[in-house]
């Protein structure tokens, strides 16, 4: 009988968190009887290009990268920008108008991610 696959991924700052809460799976079934290789946990580093290992400075976060009224949205896009190492600077509250604010040298990056956001297309 074929076993179901299952790839669980998350940002690297709950990859701790997501361990725990998988761990377990492995005693409950379908996954008893599957091989302890199939089960491992895979741990894919990301490394974060030099471009953007620059010091973080809010008050240069001058570029606006992004606005609107979807509050949602606009969290999301903060936890992408940061996950991708990209520092972001919200302005505005709901109900009404935010900016999400970025480095001149995040630009980008910045574009590209929020992109690939908004079409729902992984990274090239």
């Amino acid at each position: 009988m074929p076993r179901p696959k299952y790839a669980v991924r998350t940002f690297a700052s709950d990859a701790t968190r997501a361990k725990e809460l998988l761990s377990d799976i492995r005693e409950s079934s379908p996954f008893v009887s599957m091989e302890a290789s199939a089960l491992a946990l895979a741990e894919e580093p990301v490394a974060q290009p030099a471009s953007r290992r620059h010091e973080w400075k809010p008050a240069a976060a001058t570029l606006v990268i992004w606005s609107g009224e979807d509050a949602a949205l606009a969290e999301l896009l903060q936890d992408c920008l940061r996950e991708n190492g990209i520092g972001v600077r919200c302005e505005g509250t709901p109900p009404g108008i935010t900016h999400l604010r970025v480095m001149p040298a995040d630009e980008s990056a910045a574009r590209e991610i929020i992109r690939e956001v908004r079409e729902a297309t992984p990274p090239a």
